[in-house]
This record gives C-alpha cells, sequence and structure tokens, in this order.
C-alpha cells in the first residue's frame, strides 16, 4: 500500500507552498509542476486585506496583481478601493492596529508602504504615483495623501526619522513624528522629500529634489529648494502634458 501511495503521489500531487508573502498551490502531474498564487500569507491574527468595489468590501482570496504584501503583527487591515492599478508595488506592516487605505482609481507604480504600531497611511482617490517610499515609521503616526495627487519618481514621504533624538538634560524625545499630510491636487516633483510634521495645502506643487521639511499652508502656492520655501503664489497645474 506504501509502495502504491508512493507512486501515485509521484504522478498526481496536490500541496501549498509559501513564498515570501504569498500563498502558492503547487500541482504536480507526471513530475510536471506548476503553480498557482491563491492569496497572501499574513504572520499573526486577525489581519484581514480588503477589495472594496461597488460598495461592497470582500476578502482578498488571491494575489493581487503587481502588488506584494507582507504583515507581521495582529489586528491589521489593508483596504484596497476598485478600480486600482499597481506595478511592482510593496506593502510592508511590522507591527499591531495598522490601517493602510488605498483610494479607488489610483495607480501606483514602483511604490513602498512602510507601516508600523498603530500606524495610518490614506491614499485618496484618482492619485498617481510614479515611483517611491512611503514610510509611516513613527508609532501611532498617520500619513494622509488627498485626491487627484500627481507624484513623480523617487518620491519619499516619512512621518518619522526611523531613529530618536533625546535631550541630553532629561532624555526626553524631540524628534517624534505625527503626521504627514498632502492635501488634494499636489503635484511632487522627482526626487522630492515630504518630512514629518509637514502639512502641504491642496493644488500646490513641490519642485523638483526638494526637501519639504515646514508646512505650507497657502493653497496654489509653488514650493522649491533645501529646505522647501514658497516661490509662487497663486498658480494653478493641470495633468495634460505641455507638448
Amino acid at each position: 500500500m506504501g509502495i502504491l501511495k508512493d507512486i501515485v503521489q509521484d504522478i498526481f500531487s496536490v500541496k501549498n507552498s509559501y513564498v515570501g508573502g504569498f500563498k502558492y498551490k503547487i500541482v504536480k502531474i507526471f513530475g510536471f509542476k506548476c503553480s498557482k498564487s491563491i492569496g497572501y500569507k499574513p504572520e499573526g491574527q486577525n489581519n484581514n486585506i480588503y477589495i472594496v468595489e461597488n460598495s461592497v468590501k470582500k476578502v482578498v482570496k488571491k494575489r493581487v496583481v503587481g502588488l506584494d504584501i507582507g504583515i507581521k503583527g495582529n489586528n491589521n487591515k489593508i483596504i484596497i478601493n476598485a478600480p486600482y492599478n499597481f506595478n511592482n508595488c510593496f506593502i510592508r506592516i511590522e507591527g499591531n492596529d495598522t490601517i493602510i487605505t488605498i483610494g479607488e482609481s489610483t495607480t501606483l507604480n514602483n511604490t513602498y508602504l512602510r507601516a508600523v504600531n498603530n500606524t495610518q497611511i490614506n491614499i485618496g482617490k484618482n492619485t498617481t504615483i510614479g515611483g517611491g517610499k512611503i514610510h509611516c515609521v513613527s508609532q501611532n503616526s498617520k500619513i494622509n495623501i488627498g485626491e487627484d495627487c500627481m507624484f513623480s519618481w523617487d518620491i519619499h514621504i516619512m512621518s518619522g526619522d526611523y531613529h530618536i533624538i533625546t535631550s541630553p538634560d532629561d532624555e526626553k524625545i524631540i524628534n517624534k513624528g505625527y503626521f504627514c499630510n498632502i492635501g488634494n491636487h499636489v503635484w511632487l516633483g522627482c526626487g522630492t522629500t515630504v518630512c514629518k510634521n509637514v502639512e502641504i495645502a491642496e493644488n500646490c506643487i513641490v519642485g523638483t529634489h526638494s526637501v519639504v521639511t515646514k508646512s505650507c499652508n497657502e493653497k496654489n502656492s509653488m514650493l522649491a529648494g533645501n529646505p522647501a520655501k514658497i516661490m509662487k503664489k497663486n498658480i494653478e497645474w493641470q495633468r495634460q502634458p505641455d507638448y
């Protein structure tokens, strides 16, 4: 009986395999193997990934094309509103009680999202990202990106500094990150960095390779430089190219 079982398994077998954050079903027929992704494998408890389409929320049961998800922790939630377009994108959650929400009609290319304990990342609908990294890495912090934003490539948005800086007198943390808020219809030029505790008002433009370290609360402004400063006011920008 054991020999017969071995022969049958050599001819046909089905098993699950885990590679990175993906769960695959491996099927072997007459020695030939084929695999199909059947979903993600979060590490922890009560972690959920949802797709919302036509106001109906469904649990993701198979891999979202163009999106790699890895979760280590508990009680985390990712909500993706359809339609969406991902190309070579990654989401990493390391901690508990984190929520990441991606609005409908978003297009993300070469984009990496990382979040830690009790943080939130919200990306508004109709926003496009050419490439970059969004780091929600200060506990209890939030990153909010508005609707209809247009981000170029090599963008960096950070809610914290990754490492703690303290006062030598009382060891109090002096670089705590709480938020990073980017308003609706904001254009970030390539190589832009937006630092912690910064707000950018709606309808603004941030020039190429600028570093935004302080808030800009004036709508329709153009910022540039390191550190970024307002260079022009009362501007409007359109998505269509100038050629």
